[in-house]
């Protein structure tokens, strides 16, 4: 019985561990992108016909095609893919993963980070190229590293990687230390030279300007056991989507094409794109930040007893602040932070920003505090489904929250076996936009009077 008792307690333990938020390699991810970006220069202007003048035709005629002409340039874009079909390696089971990444322009700097199990236990990995050194780590359960690949051919591999990717953050292309060669109406070659390393590659393209494809023989095949192998290494992009006045490929294969076959390893659909853009027409927010605590301290997350609702929890949260981007937000370089609280019930528990109930299941989400400049309110306000993911808009209303301006935005998000109904409120607390996301699997009058009377104890701190 004593045996038993101890398995069921480890046991208990290690559920509790792998279902906890809080990661590692999540929170190295998140300072070495905080990081990238505070040394990050903002790019001004926005692209001319100047700037394309010397490129290739059908590069040129990629500018054009996708709407880039007369848009800002980027200095970093972060790129998302949610579900992607992922294989290790040849006979390896696909698996799925959700893989975030963020692209820098004035340095090459790439860094990725991944997130999926592996027979029901955590696996995550890093992907990263960093001021000329490439590397690729994965663990399990969070705690044991599987792999961990550092050297020259990982260095070479993360750089064509890299330029592959230049023409989705097309301001990379843009660089000197990316060099144009001609060749014909549908192709072009790219050299790609950093801290003493080379690599190349043809990108193909259609007549209307869509960029299909890029290949090269400048990559490795890097297995979990250290050993590489040359193969050629293609990407394929399609199914190009108007966003804001620009096209862009939402489907991205990475493919090892074997003399014997190719494999698909990296197939990711619906994909966002998010690009960091400076805009000079945009209000400064210096005017604004006398209302904020400035601070070099970490978020806080505090969590008390209630002193409004008996029973309930009362949050207590200090956080850093974002900006509005094209499909999002994005982190704003400074130690800014906007205070506030919230109060829920007293059976669900809290992981950084996430929320769960009383049998460990996410039921709500904070998403970053937004910084808003004027103008901005009734964009934030106004909710989007996501369409091209299947996203169906339900009901929307506005109103009043103890004088914030509050808009309540119901959807309907399908899944191949059920539909979950997002129930997301946002307010308006001056210059800040404050967002909370509430989880359900039916539309339910129980459910909602729960998350408006959740809502209805927000209180700015600041």
């Amino acid at each position: 019985m004593l045996i038993i008792g101890f398995l069921l307690s480890a046991t208990l333990i290690m559920l509790i561990f792998f279902n906890s938020p809080c990661s590692k390699t999540k929170t190295e991810f998140e300072q070495i992108t905080k990081n990238l970006i505070a040394n990050t220069d903002h790019e001004e202007g926005v692209f001319e016909e100047g700037d394309i003048a010397g490129l290739p035709v059908p590069v040129q005629n990629y500018f054009r095609y996708c709407g880039y002409i007369g848009t800002p340039k980027m200095s970093y874009a972060t790129v998302v893919y949610k579900d992607v079909d992922f294989s290790f390696g040849r006979n390896k089971p696909m698996t799925k993963i959700d893989y975030t990444q963020y692209n820098f322009v004035n340095k090459p700097n790439r860094i990725a980070y991944i997130d999926s199990s592996m027979y029901s236990i955590p696996f995550e990995g890093l992907d990263s190229y960093i001021d000329g050194a490439g590397s690729m780590k994965g663990l399990i359960a969070k705690l044991f590293t599987l792999f961990y690949e550092t050297g020259e051919v990982m260095d070479k591999s993360s750089l064509v990687t890299f330029l592959s990717e230049s023409l989705i953050i097309p301001n990379a292309a843009l660089q000197d230390y990316i060099v144009w060669e001609a060749m014909d109406d549908l192709h072009a070659r790219a050299n790609i030279t950093c801290y003493g390393i080379s690599a190349s590659g043809i990108f193909t393209f259609n007549k209307n300007g869509e960029m299909l494809s890029f290949t090269t023989d400048d990559r490795e095949v890097v297995s979990t056991d250290g050993t590489s192998e040359k193969v050629r290494w293609s990407i394929l992009c399609n199914e190009y989507k108007e966003m804001n006045g620009i096209k862009k490929p939402t489907v991205f294969q990475a493919i090892w094409n074997y003399n014997d076959g190719d494999l698909v390893y990296f197939n990711g659909k619906g994909t966002i794109t998010a690009y960091q853009q400076y805009n000079q027409s945009v209000t400064p927010k210096t005017a604004i930040t006398d209302k904020l605590a400035v601070t070099d301290e970490p978020d806080k997350f505090e969590v008390s007893e209630s002193d409004k609702i008996p029973g309930w929890k009362r949050l207590q949260a200090r956080v850093s602040l974002s900006e509005l981007t094209e499909y999002g937000s994005n982190p704003i370089n400074d130690n800014n932070k906007y205070s506030f609280s919230i109060h829920f019930p007293g059976s669900w528990t809290i992981g950084s920003s996430v929320l769960y109930d009383a049998n460990n299941k996410k039921v709500a989400e904070i998403p970053p505090v937004i910084l808003l400049n004027s103008g901005q309110e009734s964009v934030f306000l106004d909710y989007k489904p996501a369409i091209d993911f299947g996203e169906e808009l339900i009901s929307k209303e506005e109103s009043q929250i103890n004088s914030y301006p509050v808009s309540k935005t119901i959807t309907r998000m399908p899944t191949e076996s059920y539909s979950w109904y997002p129930h997301i409120y946002r307010l308006i607390d001056g210059s800040f936009g404050f967002s909370i996301y509430f989880y359900s699997e039916e539309i339910n009058e129980e459910d909602q009077s729960l998350f408006d009377q959740i809502v209805n104890t927000f209180n700015s701190e600041q």
